[in-house]
Formats: structure tokens, sequence, C-alpha cells
């Protein structure tokens, strides 16, 4: 398996001893799909830090905004209610 550190770093002499190997490495191609991979990279690091900028506004409004505590509403009616009366008055 070849190693990517190596053959980002030296595809030329990559290339030349695959070729004593009886292989052909289109270094052309390789190259054009590691700028490709680089632009990619590139955008995708942008995005995280602009989700991580958003992630961040986010929480300094959740700490200035104080929300109420949310309770469920409760009707004397409901099924839950009706069994805590049986239970307490037998």
């Amino acid at each position: 398996m070849l190693d990517i550190a190596l053959l980002r770093k030296d595809v030329d002499a990559v290339a030349a001893r695959l070729r004593t190997r009886g292989f052909e490495f289109d270094v052309a191609t390789f190259n054009a799909l590691e700028a490709e991979r680089k632009t990619v990279q590139v955008e995708t690091e942008a995005l995280q830090a602009k989700r991580n900028a958003l992630s961040k506004q986010i929480g300094q409004i959740k700490e200035r905004v104080v929300m109420p505590p949310y309770s469920w509403p409760r009707s004397p009616a409901s099924p839950i209610n009706s069994r805590r009366s049986r239970r307490s008055s037998a």
C-alpha cells in the first residue's frame, strides 16, 4: 500500500519507483485530484468555521433569553389524575 503522505510529498519519485515494478502511475491525474481535494477541504473547513460561529451565537442568545420552564397541562379528567385519586381514597 502506498503512503499518501509520501505520495503527496514526492509524487515523481513514487511514480519512478512504480515504473520499475511495471506500473504506470498517472502523475497528472493524481495532481489534478489532489488540487481538487485541497479545494474541497478548504471549502469544508470554511463551512465548519461558519457552523461553529453560528453555534456560538446561538449559545450566546440562549444565555440572554430566559425561558420559563415548561410544565405539562394537567386536566382533572386525565387518566393519570383519576388513578391517583382512586389510590389515595382507598
